[in-house]
């Protein structure tokens, strides 16, 4: 058997090159240049794949961007100012477009929602940035109106609520009167009370020199001349002649008197709360009756104060001695409920459903004799 000899240097520059083969063959291809890396590259994720998208250092330093993925391109597709490679182009043909501007929508944007229609409207950063807001849902819009302090779009001129005191939109908080479905702003909220209808008589009520206030409702139509007082009473006065056969003796005054002077009287009347307003007095004393009522009522609430009064001298000319106090000021109320539904007071019908003490309780028992005997069942409660 020959001897075999291998000349050393032969071998390693041999052994060097099968090692160097399989060094190149695990080694990976930038997925741009498609050149086989050597040295330090960088991995992308796209899509949920890290495998395919290695860089080279020369093409992650000298290559474009896309605009969205921020990976570097192969191949660029050009829109709008911006590079993208294909997937998010196509993605960004899926987007929306901005309201104001129409651009499509890259990146972020703002997305509203309307609650009333769930209807979705966009915009993109720069509208965002340049357009004033709406102070009400804080989209930003071309056309805002200038309502009191606040900015609106058209929708909200719409939609929102408004004060019903001083008409200014309700756009922070608001304080809700179920009984009328009335909403007031704060300040109006932290008003004086109307002396007449007792809400807030807020900023644009009337403050009277006698120190009562009056909201801007119950102000529109408040009489402050006595000869209207008495025309209102000849009116009140023949709709009950007519209508109950409630007849009594000519008056011996109709007449103003200040919220002091009622109060003064009404103190004699132990079932009148303390800090109670009086809007009008019923009063006999020698033979003569009179009538006080206050100044600057609203003409619908004053026909209501006239009724009321004007009861308790029909009640005390049928029956002298009648003294069931609470059945006596339900069957005054019962009739200046029948006034004010007569004519159409439907505000003053609801506050005196939500009456307290002798005139709520007697209230009730009159209306619940009315509905089940008539109004002569009412008389009935009273007479000899």
């Amino acid at each position: 058997m020959s001897n075999l000899r291998f000349c050393k240097f032969c071998c390693f520059f041999l052994l060097a090159i099968l090692q160097c083969s399989s060094l190149w063959a695990e080694s990976p291809e930038c997925f741009i240049c498609g050149t086989v890396i050597q040295g330090e590259y960088y991995t992308f994720e796209k899509d949920g794949d890290r495998e395919n998208l290695k860089v080279c250092q020369n093409c992650y330093q000298n290559c474009l961007r896309c605009e969205l993925c921020k990976i570097p391109l192969k191949k660029a597709v050009g829109f709008d100012g911006h590079n993208y490679c294909d997937s998010c182009y196509q993605k960004l043909q899926e987007r929306p477009s901005c309201t104001l501007c129409g651009a499509l929508l890259p990146g972020q944007y703002m997305d509203f929602t309307d609650p009333a229609t769930e209807k979705h409207s966009y915009y993109c950063p720069e509208c965002v940035k340049n357009f004033k807001k709406c102070q009400a849902c804080g989209r930003p819009s071309r056309n805002l109106s200038q309502t009191g302090l606040y900015l609106l779009c058209d929708r909200c001129l719409e939609t929102v609520k408004y004060c019903h005191s001083c008409g200014l939109p309700l756009i922070k908080e608001s304080y809700k009167y179920e009984i009328f479905d009335y909403s007031y702003c704060r300040e109006c909220e932290q008003s004086s009370r109307c002396s007449v209808c007792g809400l807030p008589a807020g900023k644009s009520g009337t403050l009277l020199s006698d120190g009562r206030a009056i909201c801007p409702d119950c102000s529109k139509t408040q009489v402050t001349d006595i000869q209207e007082v008495r025309r209102v009473y000849a009116l009140v006065s023949g709709f009950l002649s007519k209508t109950y056969s409630m007849n009594i003796a000519e008056l011996n005054r109709l007449e103003f008197a200040s919220l002091s002077d009622l109060k003064t009287m009404a103190s004699v009347l132990n079932y009148i709360k303390k800090d109670a307003v009086p809007l009008g007095i019923f009063s006999e004393a020698g033979g003569k009756t009179d009538i006080f009522v206050q100044s600057s009522l609203p003409r619908k609430l004053l026909a209501g104060v006239l009724a009321h009064e004007y009861t308790h001298d029909f009640i005390h000319t049928v029956n002298p001695g009648f003294s069931d106090i609470e059945i006596e000021e339900g069957i005054c109320e019962w009739v200046r409920w029948q006034v004010l539904r007569q004519i159409g007071d439907e505000k003053g019908c609801i506050l005196m459903e939500h009456q307290e003490g002798v005139y709520s309780s007697g209230f009730s028992k009159v209306r619940a004799a009315a509905e089940k005997g008539g109004y002569s069942s009412v008389f009935d409660l009273f007479r000899k």
